[in-house]
């Protein structure tokens, strides 16, 4: 599965070879794994944050649930919203402290933000 091969690939590719999420690479309905870098505990050194990785599900049907990618209005970095498969919600992935990671598709993407 996904974390095993993120775990066991001695080919994995540096960030810098990714292919770049680009606004039409997910489609309505697509499965797919996503790894992020959460906002962590500030009594927590930075460097001891945990990295989240979901399953989840792109959707833009519903007006209520759209996925979609956008840049924050009052700070520099840019955001993914996604509906996360394990708890059944919404969740967002926030590029403010590290890239958000995408594998669909036996493919790996990165997300750095809408100034890509």
């Amino acid at each position: 599965d996904f974390w095993d091969y993120m775990l066991y690939n001695p080919r994995i590719e540096s960030e810098e070879s990714m292919k770049q999420l680009k606004k039409d690479t997910l489609k309505n309905g697509d499965v797919f794994n996503i790894s992020f870098l959460p906002r962590g505990d500030d009594a927590v050194p930075r460097h001891q944050w945990q990295t989240s990785f979901r399953k989840a599900k792109w959707i833009t049907d519903n007006p209520n649930q759209n996925c979609f990618t956008s840049k924050c209005k009052n700070k520099s970095h840019s955001y993914m919203k996604f509906w996360d498969m394990t708890k059944n919600a919404m969740r967002t992935a926030s590029t403010e402290f590290a890239s958000v990671f995408i594998f669909i598709k036996g493919e790996t993407f990165v997300y750095r933000g809408e100034d890509d």
